[in-house]
């Protein structure tokens, strides 16, 4: 059986809602532990079922490969640094959303998953940087709106 994106958004909103049943079965766990994990599982659930979208959209038509050469050339045309994939597919629909009947909605989910990008970095790279349970709360639902919306996309 395969899965889909969207179980990844199903999966943190459970691990937010169980949290306090996970910490008390193991005193080990830390509860920002489950912050962190929810927000990166949030976020990943949002990226890749908006990527899917993008993808397979014919008015979007996100090519992964050449979105990466084309805002690399950019950066390093402005001598900044290399810009990663999940930057470029942000960038990539902000600028095509104009392509959309919906270019509303796009620019608002790339907006917030750009915000929820910035999280899921501190998640999981910056231990010194707490995570509490409003961030996680948060990406949760974000995650939660921008599947929604992406839904909405499919049948225009």
């Amino acid at each position: 059986m395969s899965s889909d994106p969207s179980h990844l958004q199903l999966l943190s909103e459970k691990l937010f809602n169980e949290k306090n049943y996970l910490i008390m079965c193991d005193h080990c766990l830390a509860e920002e532990c489950v912050h962190r994990t929810v927000v990166n599982r949030s976020y990943y659930a949002a990226y890749n079922y908006f990527k899917d979208w993008a993808s397979n959209d014919n008015k979007m038509n996100y090519d992964e490969n050449k979105a990466l050469k084309h805002y690399n050339r950019i950066a390093t045309e402005k001598n900044k640094r290399s810009v990663g994939i999940h930057k470029v597919f942000i960038l990539f629909l902000l600028d095509n959303a104009r392509k959309h009947n919906n270019d509303y909605v796009i620019r608002y989910c790339a907006n917030n998953l750009e915000y929820m990008r910035k999280d899921r970095v501190d998640a999981d790279y910056h231990f010194d940087k707490n995570i509490c349970n409003s961030i996680a709360k948060t990406n949760c639902l974000l995650s939660r709106k921008i599947i929604k919306h992406v839904n909405e996309l499919k049948v225009v």
